[in-house]
């Protein structure tokens, strides 16, 4: 799982921090998760994702 659980003085309330990954192209981060998030008892989604690519980078395409 790529999220810390982070506990908050408020009962009931958390801060979920997710792990970034980078390189010389930009980063990738997971915003949202559903197994992982359905894991911690939370809500459901599907999934959300932010993605940063730098000027002139080159991203593939993902063949499935």
């Amino acid at each position: 799982m790529n999220w810390e659980v982070i506990d908050t003085p408020i009962e009931g309330c958390f801060l979920l921090k997710n792990k970034s990954f980078s390189d010389f192209r930009g980063s990738f981060s997971e915003i949202y998760k559903e197994s992982d998030f359905l894991k911690l008892g939370l809500p459901h989604m599907k999934q959300d994702n932010h993605l940063v690519t730098v000027r002139g980078g080159i991203r593939a395409m993902h063949w499935q």
